[in-house]
């Protein structure tokens, strides 16, 4: 991982909205990659053949987890709170409710279905040399070194090979199939929530950010939109 010493509050492009929405998504990361480890893990102990693979999946994940929550703690350091470090344990209680609460097939589907999506918007990011053509700092370099590791064979493919091989039942396979556009919706509703209590401590995105920033992640040519839809399209 790289190392997270020079970090900016508007690190990426100069704007409040664009940095904020990506520093609500690394808040959703040290508790989402921890549900995914768990995911994965009950498999692993029935299927060894995918031990190996899930061996670095899981080392993969536990230095992603590391280096957003330094970037989160060093943000929350420049305004001087705890939002960041506060959405992480947010984060990470809800979905540790999550997993008891659904069987193990239905937090097998919701992660290969965030993998699936993580995928493509670090595909996206990787390919399109203007995503973050006007970000600066180690912020930057953690998300290029993340997106880099997401895209990996091993690291993208485990989650559905393991799918595969355990999603048996018929209302199983229903739900895997048309599971994609409601996780979608609830990974934005995710998002935009962070977002939302970002802004209520930090108060700092005007109006005019706020308009650049959704289209240039939201709108025809944005990255975020794009991503989203080729999940959907190809899942």
């Amino acid at each position: 991982a790289p190392e997270i010493k020079t970090v900016f509050k508007y690190w990426y492009d100069d704007n409040a909205f664009k940095s904020s929405f990506l520093h609500a998504l690394s808040s959703l990361f040290p508790g989402g990659e921890l549900y995914f480890m768990k995911s994965i893990s009950h498999y692993v102990k029935t299927n060894p053949e995918f031990k190996e693979e899930a061996k670095l999946f899981f080392m993969q994940e536990g230095n992603h987890t590391k280096g957003h929550r330094i970037l989160n703690r060093e943000i929350d350091n420049l305004y001087n709170n705890y939002v960041l470090q506060d959405l992480e344990k947010s984060t990470d209680e809800f979905l540790k409710i999550l997993h008891n609460k659904l069987t193990p097939e239905l937090n097998l589907i919701v992660t290969e279905a965030l993998e699936h999506i993580t995928f493509n918007l670090c595909e996206t990011i990787l390919e399109r040399q203007d995503v973050l053509d006007q970000a600066y700092s180690d912020a930057k370099k953690l998300f290029l070194w993340h997106s880099l590791e997401e895209v990996g064979v091993s690291h993208s493919s485990i989650a559905r090979k393991i799918s595969d091989k355990a999603i048996i039942k018929w209302y199983y396979k229903l739900i895997r199939k048309v599971s994609i556009t409601p996780i979608v919706f609830i990974l934005l509703l995710a998002l935009f929530h962070h977002l939302y209590y970002i802004q209520s401590i930090n108060k700092d995105i005007r109006i005019r950010e706020a308009i650049t920033g959704l289209n240039d992640l939201f709108g025809f040519e944005g990255w975020v939109r794009e991503g989203l839809a080729t999940a959907i399209k190809t899942w």
